[in-house]
């Protein structure tokens, strides 16, 4: 199954490049690709080179699909063990 923007959350997130997103402002604050995802968390390595840890529930988050579509998610939605958002569905 490809990802769409509908289906975003059932597939893995790893790899994909995200704009943080400032849940106040709506201001990209950061840029960068998912280098791992906790159930809290993912860990992206951002265009500066540096590493970052952002929580999923503090920031919105932009994910560009590899079939070039833009999907903005609010992070609460991306809470929980990433194999267990496929039950959510």
């Amino acid at each position: 199954m490809k990802i769409r923007p509908w289906n975003l959350h059932a597939h893995e997130l790893i790899g994909l490049y995200v704009d943080v997103i400032d849940r106040r402002t709506g201001r990209v604050v950061f840029r960068g690709r998912v280098l791992d995802e906790t159930m809290n968390s993912f860990l992206v390595l951002c265009n500066d080179g540096v590493r970052r840890r952002f929580l999923k529930k503090s920031w919105r988050f932009g994910f560009r699909l590899p079939s070039k579509e833009y999907v903005l998610v609010d992070g609460e939605r991306l809470v929980g063990r990433p194999e267990d958002r496929v039950k959510r569905i």
